[in-house]
């Protein structure tokens, strides 16, 4: 049965909240992984990489920029690619960016009890795994339902948990080693920047979590699209400082642990270690949060538009949120997270992102027209060329599971309209 016409989704989400979803769906286990893996196949070079993927982000975000400019309801990807193209494009879309967020909040779980298990030895192994992951889905799910109010004001005491030590850590880093920072001389080979490629692109996905959230957002059309930009610079100039720290701090000593703490070590012994651990779960924490209140809006928006059957689009009358798509969210990324796999989720969730990624672009070209855009023709072709290139360092049994995901969606998809016509002739 679908949801009584006068119980719609509250619009609590301010130009603040906003802009802390882009940044909580940009900054979450990444980071505190990627800095030597980034040096060894970049070397002194791998600080100057960050701004370079960032302003081809900031290229993409324009495209959002100009789509979440038109649009205020919950969606976001799936919205614009339903008006550019049909509804066939906007529910594969939809399914899309659902896999590609339901993988990262699975493989983001994993990561957080691995973290975790730093302070409690065992808790990412066995029954006490099993357990906690089962508890952490509950209390996401609980606290979603509540209300995005509750999630946001969350968000925002993460953020500053999470941000302020990387930000610490980055400038410390560099103004205690300004006479070693790594010079922008020593180029790397196209190889090896492909070789890397995708990993700092994973670091920056994630923006756009503010568009799935639109329809909850106060005057959306000028809020949300602020909000993408500022994430991205914001995000990547903290990246390239991190970087430059890193670097600059292990003068290509190879890590025991994870890069981050290893390089607050260096800096201020055991404590400044500690604190950039409890940073990363929270980090991590934060960043399921952050997911589990956006990604539901996906299924949501897919029942709006009668793609998924209308149990998906209820809305709780007392919190005024989509409380059906949020417990299927739960369900789902929860079993997957007890599945594991940590690696492959990750590259199934970039592939499938970049893939939402080029048909935005392509639903602004079909909603505006090339010439049209908000900053004409470059920004565009810019972002088209990034999804582009990364598509091509995806290796072809990823291509072969997305394939079949798709195909499952085509499935799913004719069996909705077979369904919908059967009940038009009862």
């Amino acid at each position: 049965m679908a949801p009584p016409k006068d119980i719609v989704l509250k619009r609590d989400i301010g130009v603040w909240g906003a802009a802390i979803i882009s940044i909580n769906g940009i900054v979450g286990a990444g980071i505190f992984a990627l800095p030597q893996a980034v040096y060894e196949g970049a070397g002194d070079f791998s600080p100057y990489l960050f701004p370079i993927f960032g302003l081809l982000f900031v290229s993409l975000a324009f495209v959002f920029f100009e789509l979440a400019s038109r649009f205020d309801a919950a969606g976001g990807p799936v919205v614009y690619a339903n008006a550019a193209f049909g509804p066939l494009a906007g529910f594969q879309t939809g399914w899309l960016a659902y896999l590609a967020r339901v993988g990262s909040i699975a493989a983001n779980t994993n990561a957080f009890l691995t973290y975790l298990a730093v302070f409690a030895a065992g808790v990412d192994q066995g029954a006490t795994r099993m357990a906690l992951i089962v508890l952490a889905f509950v209390l996401l799910v609980g606290a979603n339902v509540a209300g995005v109010k509750l999630t946001v004001g969350a968000l925002t005491v993460g953020t500053v948990i999470k941000i302020a030590p990387l930000a610490i850590l980055a400038i410390w880093g560099v103004a205690a080693h300004l006479d070693a920072l790594p010079s922008p001389a020593a180029l790397p080979s196209f190889e090896a920047v492909g070789g890397v490629g995708l990993l700092i692109i994973y670091a920056f996905t994630g923006f756009e979590n503010a568009t799935l959230t639109a329809g909850e957002t106060k005057d959306a059309k000028r809020s949300v699209p602020g909000s993408l930009l500022a994430a991205i610079a914001g995000m990547g100039l903290l990246y390239f400082l991190l970087q430059l720290a890193y670097v600059a701090t292990m003068q290509g000593e190879r890590p025991e642990g994870a890069p981050l703490e290893a390089a607050a070590r260096a800096l201020g012994g055991p404590s400044a270690a500690a604190a950039i651990t409890i940073a990363a779960i929270v980090s991590i924490g934060a960043n399921l949060l952050a997911a589990t209140l956006a990604v539901p809006r996906l299924s949501f928006a897919l029942a709006e538009q009668k793609l998924l059957p209308a149990w998906f689009g209820q809305v709780s009358a007392r919190f005024g949120t989509p409380a059906n798509s949020i417990l299927a969210l739960g369900l789902i990324a929860g079993a997957l997270a007890l599945s594991g796999g940590f690696v492959w989720l990750a590259i199934i969730s970039a592939l499938a992102r970049v893939s939402v990624y080029a048909i935005s672009i392509g639903a602004l070209w079909k909603l505006r027209g090339i010439g049209k855009t908000a900053i004409g023709l470059v920004s565009p072709f810019a972002a088209a060329a990034l999804c582009m290139w990364a598509a091509a360092q995806a290796k072809p049994d990823a291509w072969l599971f997305l394939a079949g995901f798709v195909v499952f969606g085509w499935a799913l998809y004719g069996l909705g309209r077979w369904r919908r016509g059967e009940t038009a002739h009862i």
